[in-house]
């Protein structure tokens, strides 16, 4: 379920950017391009992403270890 101004976790505890992630309900756009991409049975190995702007720790963990490269 997606946060709205009343339901937003990070907004009721007033946290910073970057603290405290793994209390947020919703999937970072990386993460879900990784995601649905295995859930098709797409090999990431030495593949390329693209984002607009600096990844996350977690985005950034994940796109490493699933193989990306780029």
């Amino acid at each position: 379920m997606p946060c709205t101004l009343d339901t937003c976790l990070r907004k009721k505890y007033n946290l910073r950017s970057g603290e405290r992630q793994e209390i947020c309900r919703v999937v970072h756009a990386e993460q879900n391009a990784i995601l649905n991409a295995l859930k098709y049975g797409y090999d990431l190995s030495n593949s390329t992403i693209y984002v607009t702007k600096s990844t996350c720790m977690i985005c950034a963990k994940l796109i490493i270890n699933v193989g990306i490269k780029k």
